[in-house]
């Protein structure tokens, strides 16, 4: 009688017949599979072809098999809840896998009941594998690998964790093979680089380190098959209950294994089971009689465990819940160390001396943070500080290496110190200033008295590279445009810790004041109020010298109100009186007083913005004093804005102060009406990472019905910064009814105006009819409509940013070599700006391309006079070359209509590149190969042949004219267009 076959045998035969049909299909494949039909065969196909990756990453990192195997579960399971939202880059899901792989062990490493079994395990663990200095070197590459870009990170788990050849790796990654082993060849130079400065130094290559040992055939079979009936059974969504599902799960695992050592009572695992069946959608234990149980609503506790935390339901009124992102969550910033010395003006070390990381402050409201040192100089002036790890140079604002901080170092006797975003690895010297000019002055009001009490705060502080104001002097006297002027040549302390850590100063009975601390050669910019005159912010230098007072931005305006002051050292202010506003704030429908709300100017004073401010006390009233009589700084009429106490929904209103008696003060009472809490994340739609600092900004449709119950929420001039936190996550203030939440990242990497494409029948020429302000979804990278139900306390709002695909590019001279340090137009989706690329760079990437979008990708070589273009995107290649060609120049000269030459203005292309219906193409060039004299006279190089050129007249950011239209040029052609006429603008 023949056998049957059981167990692993049957499985192996099952898995045969599979894999026939399966081994040849791609991981986006697979996945695809098992998104549309919880297809388990090809989960397991995808387990079988990542996990010994996946299982030698996790052991890698915790060095206990036991725990290794959790974060393993873990992470399959994370990738089976996110199969219908991923979309592997290239064609290979490893990349992906070994970053949620290396976050999940050292997720479970944290936990400190688990840390301390690892302790209690690892010595025989370790003794049994013989595993010591090379166990810890090989945790070490893999976190840093973890650390690497995308475009490195990626080809190093193919070839070395997956074992796949280049020829196999640039299959899947859809590049070419010269292209990954470049880029492999730059990953093991910046892992090197990155683990020498750790204190690493490998005695052999690092990357060989990696190739994990593949388990057999049967634990591979089993392990696969075990994960792809517990992935299917899950839900496909990121819901409540896939997250529940993965950690139920995972404990359930734990508990079995400590009730066959006798650590726990068997009982507890048999509640947990029980519990695991109240999930929708988890698998039912062995031997339970059903599947899942009821949906799940309000409230939870796990059976059988007393005392276990509720876990809320997130879902609300019918809505779809928002997604249970704990899986992703975003892990605190990486750190890294940096060294330093600080020195004084004469080049001795500095010992003592405070050292302080200021990382950006992006909000200009609220009080100003209290910066901690966070190291002092020792006897040779040397320190040691934890800075944030420069970012990949793809998602960073400064420079690759870059530290996304300021240094900061303060001695007594001496100004700040101040190194910039210093580059990782450089060691920065810090060199303290002389403090010998301190900066004095006087407060007057507008009858010539003293103004006692007066509080002076430092807001900003600025230098030159070269700690000499000379040429920023000479240069605002010659372009007197000061804001201008200032950014181009001086630069910082970043953020509003300055005021924490130099001065205020307060004014004597005579009016009187002095600030030290600051150092020479400086520029400051000083927040001057007080409760009897308008506040006012001007700029002082620790120089000696008459008041300056020139136009912010353009040289040309007369208007006072668009002046900025630099005074010298010593000055005297006379400060114009102030209009008080006083009132109270309550809730519309209860009437309860409101404490702790904050009311303000709308508009902003000063570089950096600053507001005039107060705060309602326990009874919700308030006296607000700075704001002056007549018009603020933008021409605006005065206006009060209220915002709601720290933690409250009350959306913000803004009332006008209409014009009275200045001397009498004026009341504005505001009820304000509760609305609902938006909360949410963005995220990066392909890997499901939240998005940092995204900027917010939230609309109603004009035809809200709800509109007229929050009155003066609507108003245009209510505009402030919201921005997601590190994770992605934000919490917003919206109202009942139809509304719309815009994010846009900081990161050109993603694609533009998305979300709105339903719409379409309410555009208004670019526009959306909503307020505040009607909104432009141009201006966003997703919106997400949102439909608030009256009463809710919560909104759920998920706003998926698409990085859409990108393609490499390669600009060839005629002779078919590359040229590097080219200028490409048309790299991202959004500011689509001439950028030049490093020299030595043969290749650049062209983000954020949409499925069936074409886009205009042009470059030009300044030392070779060639210049080139090319679509990118639709059906074309992921690799392209453009053919450069001799460029054509075009010089002649401009004037006005009475023949005379305009000088003092900029010769500018259009900014934006597009195809024309019609098939035309309108073109571009920068701005560095367009040259403009004081005679007139103007030289435009890098045209190309099938373009068309507009060219319009700019001074200081005023349209003057718009000289040339419509300029075609043949290839290598040289044109003289003669003297051109500049028609004032209608």
């Amino acid at each position: 009688m023949p056998r049957p076959v059981t167990g692993a045998a049957l499985l192996h035969l099952h898995r045969l017949f599979a894999e026939g049909s399966l081994a040849g299909l791609t991981d986006a494949q697979l996945l695809g599979r098992f998104a549309a039909d919880r297809d388990e065969a090809a989960f397991a196909a995808l387990v079988d072809r990542h996990g010994p990756m996946v299982l030698g990453v996790c052991r890698a990192v915790l060095g206990d098999a036991h725990v290794a195997e959790d974060a393993f579960q873990a992470t399959f399971l994370t990738l089976a809840r996110r199969s219908g939202v991923l979309r592997p880059a290239g064609e290979s899901l490893g990349g992906y896998l070994h970053r949620v792989a290396h976050r999940e062990a050292r997720r479970l490493n944290a936990a400190d009941a688990r840390r301390r079994a690892l302790d209690r395990r690892a010595a025989a663990e370790a003794a049994r594998r013989g595993a010591t200095a090379d166990s810890d070197l090989i945790a070490a590459v893999h976190w840093a690998v973890a650390d690497l870009p995308d475009r490195l990170r990626l080809p190093v788990v193919l070839c070395h964790l997956e074992g796949r050849t280049h020829a196999q790796a640039a299959a899947e990654l859809l590049w070419g093979e010269a292209t990954v082993r470049r880029r492999l060849a730059d990953a093991r130079d910046l892992l090197r680089s990155r683990l020498t400065r750790e204190g690493i130094a490998p005695a052999v290559g690092v990357l060989a380190l990696l190739r994990p040992d593949r388990p057999s055939a049967a634990a591979s079979a089993l392990r696969a098959d075990r994960l792809a009936r517990l992935a299917a059974s899950s839900p496909a969504g990121p819901g409540l209950g896939a997250g529940l599902v993965a950690a139920a799960t995972a404990w359930a695992s734990r508990l079995a294994r400590l009730a066959s050592q006798g650590t726990v009572r068997v009982a507890s695992v048999a509640s947990l089971g029980a519990a695991l069946c109240l999930i929708p959608g988890a698998p039912a234990p062995v031997g339970a009689p059903g599947a899942s149980g009821p949906p799940l609503t309000g409230r939870v506790t796990l059976a059988g465990a007393p005392g276990a935390p509720e876990i809320p339901s997130p879902i609300l009124r019918g809505e779809p819940q928002a997604p249970d992102d704990k899986d992703d969550e975003a892990e605190p910033m990486k750190r890294v160390t940096l060294t330093g010395r600080v020195e004084r003006p004469d080049g001795m070390p500095a010992a003592g001396a405070r050292v302080f990381v200021i990382e950006p402050d992006y909000q200009p409201i609220g009080p100003a943070p209290e910066p901690e040192a966070a190291a002092r100089a020792d006897a040779d002036g040397r320190f040691t500080v934890q800075v944030p790890a420069p970012k990949a140079a793809e998602e960073a604002a400064e420079a690759a290496g870059q530290i996304p901080a300021h240094i900061i170092a303060m001695a007594d006797g001496f100004g700040p110190a101040i190194a910039e975003s210093p580059t990782e690895g450089e060691p920065p010297t810090l060199r303290l200033v002389p403090d010998d000019v301190p900066i004095s002055g006087r407060i007057l009001d507008i009858d010539g008295q003293p103004v006692p009490g007066a509080t002076i705060r430092v807001q900003s502080l600025s230098r030159s590279p070269d700690e000499d104001l000379e040429e920023w002097l000479t240069t605002l006297e010659r372009e007197q445009a000061a804001y201008a002027v200032q950014y181009r040549l001086l630069s910082g302390w970043p953020g509003r810790s300055v005021e924490r850590l130099i001065g205020p100063a307060t004014t004597d009975a005579d009016g009187r004041f002095r600030l030290e601390g600051i150092g020479r050669e400086r520029v400051v910019g000083l927040w001057i109020e007080a409760q009897t005159i308008e506040t006012t912010v001007v700029f002082a230098r620790t120089r000696p010298g008459e008041l300056l007072r020139f136009p912010t931005f353009n040289p040309h305006d007369t208007e006072e109100r668009h002046k900025a002051s630099y005074y010298g050292n010593e000055f005297e202010l006379v400060a114009g009186p102030t209009q008080v506003v006083v009132g109270s704030v309550r809730d519309a429908d209860t009437g309860e007083p409101l404490a702790g709300a904050v009311v303000q100017s709308p508009s902003a004073l000063g570089n950096p913005l600053g507001y005039i401010q107060t705060t309602t006390d326990a009874e919700g009233r308030y006296r607000l004093t700075g704001l002056s009589t007549g018009e603020d700084s933008l021409g605006n009429s005065n206006a009060v804005l209220v915002r709601p106490p720290d933690g409250e929904p009350y959306p913000m209103l803004l009332r006008d102060v209409q014009p009275g008696d200045p001397t009498a003060p004026v009341t504005i009472d505001f009820e304000m009406k509760r609305g609902a809490w938006i909360v949410g994340r963005v995220f990066n739609k392909v890997t499901g990472e939240g998005v940092s600092r995204a900027g917010l900004q939230y609309f109603i449709f004009e035809d809200n019905p709800h509109r007229e119950d929050y009155r003066g929420f609507d108003y245009p001039r209510i505009s402030f910064p919201l921005q997601s936190e590190e994770d992605g996550t934000f919490r917003i203030v919206g109202i009942p009814g139809r509304g719309l939440v815009g994010a846009r990242s900081g990161n050109e990497g993603f694609r533009i105006g998305l979300g709105v494409d339903h719409l379409k029948a309410e555009d208004n020429g670019g526009f959306l009819r909503t307020v505040p302000s009607q909104c432009i979804p141009s201006s966003f990278n997703t919106m997400v409509e949102v439909d608030i139900p009256e009463g809710a306390d919560t909104f759920p709002c998920e706003i998926p940013l698409d990085p859409g695909h990108w393609i490499e590019v390669r600009a060839v001279g005629p002779d078919g070599k590359p040229r590097t340090g080219v200028w490409a137009f048309g790299k991202a989706d959004f500011y689509r700006l001439w950028r030049r690329e490093p020299e030595g760079e043969e290749t650049f990437d062209v983000t954020a391309l949409g499925p069936d979008e074409r886009r205009l990708i042009l470059v030009a070589h300044e030392g070779d006079r060639l210049a080139g273009m090319a679509m990118a995107g639709g059906d074309g290649p992921d690799a392209l070359a453009i053919e450069m060609q001799p460029w054509a120049e075009v010089t002649g000269r401009l004037v006005d209509p009475d023949g005379r030459p305009f000088a003092s203005a900029a010769l500018k292309p259009r900014d934006f590149v597009k195809a024309g219906a019609d098939g035309s193409r309108v073109g571009s060039v920068p701005d560095e190969l367009i040259t403009l004299g004081d005679d007139g006279r103007f030289h435009i190089r890098g045209l190309l042949p099938g373009l068309t050129y507009t060219f319009w007249l700019d001074r200081d950011n005023r349209i003057l004219g718009q000289p040339i239209t419509e300029l075609t040029v043949e290839a290598g052609e040289e044109k003289d267009l003669g003297d051109v006429v500049v028609e004032p603008p209608e």
